[in-house]
């Protein structure tokens, strides 16, 4: 469906925010790139002087807005009252809401030049065990070598059917696609709740290769695995998934359940899925979360990502959606099309914030435009991906069985990956709990990591998210120590005479845990568990020190008084990470 080299693709571009008025028609953007940004707000750039005065009846709306004021509070809090989600009747989201987006920062798992060197050319064997969205795949193949001739083979498997349809898409998209349309159809699917026609094209095209593997599968027999592969060039793309699981993705393409419905006096697809969308995203029930949220950004910011929460494109601040006039359907249910994304899910969750910000300035994003320099650090990502993916010869493998079941899946199948295949294996946080739990991940997904002898560099990685925070022996008070030391980036907050929690007393109890110590936590944890008995049994041994990602790569890597320090804790307080998440990379013993 079209191809373009990497050297062809054309640059992101920001556009002027003004929208000119045409004769007998609607208003449509101005395309001159922007050059000048809004002063007071840094959300929004124009191409001129002309064109930013022109704009300024609208913009003054956002620009002038009571979020971006530095005394705004939420409006539990200047209502006096305590937010509802601290009350034990606080409403509860219903259980079938789903994270579709990851929720922790994505990484490079290979980082094959550091490790194996730039003139490794061997084959290479990925293994995501519970990957979540694609993320995680995304950064490792953008980093091999220009000269990389091997084969990459990476297994990605997710429980939840929902992700791993997402997963399928965006992946053939990425091998069917010229590299910039892959990646903006990527994109939109990943984060934006309406698409474009063309989008939805796409889409239609998808479902027909799903329908055609169904279709073969009829003559297959009762088999409870069934495997497609599709071929695109050097790329291959294999899908197993139980039989019952076919039909459903087949309806999950075909957007029947997010049509048009008549009797609620719509006639336009997309726009009672849209409003579906708003009820759940905008809900009053979490009203105070989100402004709680909302509090922790700095003024301008805050605009920026509530703008993405009314509109559900994932775009820069101002730019025309008018095009995304189709509902994605994979943020809707197939029998019920209720909105299925939980309302607190942030989609910068997945990705780290100082790598979001550098895109937004490599690319001319107004510094204040997170979710502008966020769709451009997403955008960039993928092209680079779809790009490289072009040249490289690839299998993408993925599954849809629990965690713990994928050993026994792939050695069922009479594969190469029932043992010693892998180089680099992500088991998530499978791990993240007590002794059983680290035992059962090292022992299931250990003989399947190559051993020394075959590759020195060969890692198994365990993520533990909670560990270090659950472990942290705390009173209801924050410690001496932690709130001293959130006193150097925020005031203390005043007292208030009903007692009540504030806003700011929030804030600063949030605050504590970001420059809270988790290494002696963790040091107790790992003790707890038996993190060397564990390994011993398992023929595992744990690095001291990592080489893939870092051990606390969300931790706050400034202190107070060093340059810099109080940009980085802002970016940490208005994130969804505290600095507990802790890395731990393993080997095979000889």
């Amino acid at each position: 469906m079209g191809s373009e080299s990497s050297a062809s693709i054309a640059p992101i571009r920001i556009l002027c925010a003004n929208y000119i008025n045409n004769e007998g028609s609607t208003p449509t953007q101005c395309q001159n790139p922007a050059l000048k940004f809004c002063g007071p707000c840094l959300l929004v750039g124009y191409c001129g002087v002309a064109c930013q005065k022109s704009h300024w009846a609208k913009h003054k709306l956002d620009c002038k807005s009571e979020l971006r004021k530095d005394n705004w509070r939420p409006t539990w809090d200047k209502l006096g009252r305590q937010p509802a989600f601290l009350l034990p009747e606080d409403v509860k989201t219903p259980a079938y809401m789903r994270y579709l987006w990851g929720n922790t920062p994505a990484y490079n798992i290979l980082k094959l030049e550091e490790h194996e060197g730039k003139a490794y050319d061997e084959d290479l064997a990925l293994c995501f065990a519970s990957s979540g969205d694609a993320r995680n795949l995304i950064q490792p193949v953008i980093g091999l070598p220009k000269d990389y001739s091997g084969t990459v083979t990476c297994v990605v498997n997710e429980q939840d059917l929902l992700v791993v349809v997402r997963n399928v898409m965006t992946l053939i998209a990425s091998m069917l696609l010229s590299p910039r349309k892959a990646a903006e159809f990527m994109l939109h699917l990943w984060y934006s709740a309406r698409l474009t026609p063309d989008m939805t094209a796409v889409i239609s095209h998808i479902q027909k290769l799903m329908e055609n593997a169904l279709e073969k599968f009829n003559n297959f027999g009762e088999d409870n695995l069934w495997r497609s592969t599709w071929n695109f060039g050097t790329r291959q793309l294999s899908l197993s998934l139980h039989k019952e699981a076919w039909p459903l993705m087949v309806r999950v393409l075909s957007s029947e359940h997010v049509g048009p419905s008549f009797e609620l006096g719509f006639q336009e697809p997309g726009l009672v899925t849209d409003a579906r969308r708003r009820f759940v995203m905008l809900t009053p029930h979490l009203l105070d979360q989100r402004e709680s949220h909302l509090f922790d950004l700095p003024p301008s910011q805050r605009l920026s990502a509530q703008r993405f929460r009314e509109h559900g494109v994932l775009s820069p601040f101002g730019s025309d959606i008018s095009a995304f006039t189709l509902a994605n359907p994979t943020f809707y249910d197939i029998d019920t099309s209720q909105w299925l994304q939980h309302p607190t899910s942030n989609p910068l969750a997945g990705h780290t914030i100082e790598a979001v910000l550098r895109s937004g300035v490599q690319h001319g994003v107004p510094k204040n435009d997170i979710y502008g320099s966020f769709y451009t650090h997403v955008l960039s990502s993928l092209t680079a991906f779809s790009a490289k993916c072009a040249d490289t010869k690839m299998n993408i493998d993925l599954y849809c069985v629990h965690p713990m079941n994928l050993p026994l899946t792939l050695s069922g199948l009479h594969n190469p990956f029932s043992s010693s295949a892998f180089d680099r294996i992500d088991t998530a946080d499978l791990a993240d709990g007590d002794a059983n739990d680290l035992a059962a991940t090292l022992s299931r997904f250990g003989p399947m990591l190559k051993s020394p002898k075959q590759n020195p560099h060969a890692r198994l990685i365990t993520l533990f998210p909670k560990a270090a925070n659950e472990t942290y022996a705390y009173n209801v008070e924050v410690p001496k120590e932690d709130a001293k030391k959130v006193t150097s980036f925020l005031p203390v907050p005043e007292k208030d005479p009903s007692g009540r929690f504030t806003a700011a007393h929030l804030q600063f109890l949030a605050a504590a845990q970001i420059v809270r110590d988790y290494d002696a936590p963790f040091d107790r944890y790992m003790e707890m568990v038996g993190f060397d008995k564990v390994g011993d049994a398992a023929g595992m041994e744990m690095l001291k020190s990592n080489t893939i990602v870092e051990a606390w790569p969300t931790r706050l890597k400034k202190r107070a008084g060093e340059e810099g320090a109080q940009r980085a804790f802002d970016l940490v307080l208005g994130s969804e990470t505290i600095g507990c998440e802790r890395y731990v990379e393993w080997v095979r013993k000889e």
